[in-house]
């Protein structure tokens, strides 16, 4: 695409409002949802603008919190823990009949994550792997549980 028509430089905001805000002004601190509500109650409540209610150590802390609570958990997709659970099960399943041993016992554990291991290696279940670690949480996940 032919971009000159711009006379200050700047690419059209192609993907949203605020990246593309802050593309064009990275100096600028933009509040997300939470944030932004604080704000604007305490500049209502008190009188104060934006900046003298950020340099204010109070609402400083208040926008903190705010800040935090609004932002996304990192974690797995429901689609991933489905799939992870769903492997757990059939391997928890496979190796208490293999080994005649409760689904708490250490050997259980340990024979787990060879087979997950091993079904990793092979390459043919790419789309539905289980690393390691996601392994360990499904188990002290399901241990906690129990």
């Amino acid at each position: 695409m032919n971009w000159e028509h711009w006379e200050d430089d700047r690419e059209p905001w192609r993907f949203n409002r605020k990246r593309g805000m802050i593309k064009n002004d990275p100096t600028k601190h933009y509040p997300n949802k939470q944030e932004g509500k604080l704000l604007r109650r305490i500049m209502s409540e008190t009188g104060l603008t934006e900046e003298q209610v950020r340099s204010h150590k109070k609402y400083r802390k208040m926008l903190t919190d705010a800040q935090k609570s609004g932002q996304k958990e990192k974690g797995w997709s429901p689609f991933h823990l489905r799939v992870m659970e769903k492997v757990f099960k059939r391997l928890l399943k496979k190796v208490c009949k293999e080994l005649g041993l409760a689904k708490e016992h250490p050997k259980t554990i340990t024979r787990i994550m060879e087979l997950n291991n091993e079904r990793n290696k092979s390459g043919v279940y790419s789309s539905l792997q289980v690393s390691e670690n996601e392994m360990k949480h499904m188990i002290n996940a399901y241990l906690k549980g129990k």
